[in-house]
């Protein structure tokens, strides 16, 4: 008989894999008993309106379709991924070891889930905010900065990416209208506009009022450093990297004097990709997630973190709703989607994007210089590599670099 090998120590700070990989089958059964309860008793009350029985059955029987393919791969496939996520944590710790890019969208999501437990304890993971350039973290001081941008232009593009993913998300290739391969918007942009792009790379499961500040503070280190004097801004976010960017944006001193850096009056535009300035229907769901982790008490930890941070955004939604600040001279641009065609239709609206309402999207977030436009067949992702999107952006951008 083979001698048994003992099992190894438990480490310390491995708790939050172990901890989501032991409570995921429970708290996604109970989720989705919890989730089909809620939509029934939601579609059972859109079925009661006049002439929407019939495309909110249709709406349902797609939506049980999805959300069953959904939780089943939970089950099935999330204990296999968050194996391979304490696989990342031996790696990411391993001295001079660093996580390479295919572990990039696993570490996102990681963060975007329990960003702040993983600040918190210190954890390799968790994801530092910096700007990045050809995939290249940039250090921002003078002759670091000359060094990695030989080719700097006095306007500067930074993308802000959103809830669960990093900068990459940016760099996928559209379609033209040829047909042929576009390149990403970043690209494109430089090429035809003469700007200099750069990425944000942030820890979305922290706060959006910190990420904001915290974005804040590195565009002024940035500008200071910048090869160029007194560089000139336009920041592109989106869905909640718009909320981050516009954060930064109205962000006041401690005396509630506007602005707080600098670079608040070298920006342009802030324009927002599908973001939601007036709630989502995704919202909803993290709030089943949320209800979901408290029933386990393997999760519980994670469910009251998830609850703050709920509460922390609807915080910041009434604050920014409620003062209506003027844009101070920065153009906000919004463009919103729908997976429907047309973008009139009564279910162009319901469906949205598959994350974001049209009206969510465009709502005008504050007084002054506002635009928004809507564009139908086309979600929420896809958006960032839509030839209409980048058409727009490009419009909307070109009108005040002239």
């Amino acid at each position: 008989m083979s001698k048994r090998l003992p099992s190894p120590a438990p480490r310390p700070d491995a708790s939050l894999s172990r901890t989501l990989y032991s409570g995921l089958q429970q708290t996604t059964r109970q989720m989705e008993k919890l989730h089909g309860v809620v939509a029934a008793s939601g579609f059972g009350l859109l079925r009661r309106l006049p002439l929407l029985d019939k495309p909110v059955r249709l709406a349902e029987t797609l939506h049980d379709t999805v959300a069953g393919g959904v939780f089943a791969a939970l089950r099935q496939g999330g204990g296999a991924l968050l194996e391979v996520a304490e696989v990342v944590e031996d790696i990411a710790r391993a001295p001079g070891s660093t996580a390479n890019r295919g572990t990039g969208a696993l570490r996102a999501a990681l963060n975007a889930v329990a960003g702040e437990e993983l600040a918190t304890r210190g954890n390799p993971l968790a994801i530092a905010m910096g700007l990045y350039a050809d995939g290249q973290r940039l250090e921002l001081d003078g002759a670091s900065l000359a060094a990695a941008q030989p080719g700097a232009t006095g306007e500067i593009v930074v993308f802000v990416h959103g809830f669960a993913c990093d900068e990459k998300v940016w760099l996928q290739r559209g379609t033209a209208a040829a047909g042929e391969s576009a390149q990403p918007f970043g690209e494109r942009l430089a090429v035809e506009l003469g700007v200099t792009p750069l990425y944000l790379r942030y820890n979305s499961g922290l706060p959006i009022a910190d990420n904001g500040r915290a974005f804040g503070e590195l565009l002024e280190a940035l500008v200071a450093a910048w090869p160029l004097r007194s560089p000139q801004l336009t920041l592109i976010g989106h869905s909640a990297g718009g909320l981050v960017a516009r954060c930064a944006c109205e962000v006041v001193d401690d005396a509630g004097v506007w602005p707080r850096w600098s670079w608040q009056r070298q920006t342009r535009m802030l324009i927002c990709l599908a973001t939601p300035h007036s709630g989502a229907p995704m919202e909803k769901m993290a709030d089943l997630a949320t209800q979901a982790l408290t029933l386990s008490p393997l999760t519980a930890a994670l469910g009251r973190s998830a609850a703050q941070r709920r509460e922390q955004v609807e915080a910041l939604r009434r604050e920014l709703s409620g003062t209506q600040a003027a844009t101070r001279g920065i153009a906000y641009r919004l463009l919103g989607a729908s997976l429907a065609e047309d973008v009139d239709h009564p279910l162009g609206e319901l469906i949205g994007d598959g994350v974001v309402t049209l009206s969510g999207a465009t709502a005008h977030p504050a007084s002054g210089d506002v635009d928004s436009r809507r564009l139908g067949g086309v979600g929420h992702l896809g958006l960032l590599a839509d030839e209409r999107a980048y058409r727009q952006i490009r419009e909307w951008m070109g009108a005040v670099l002239k």
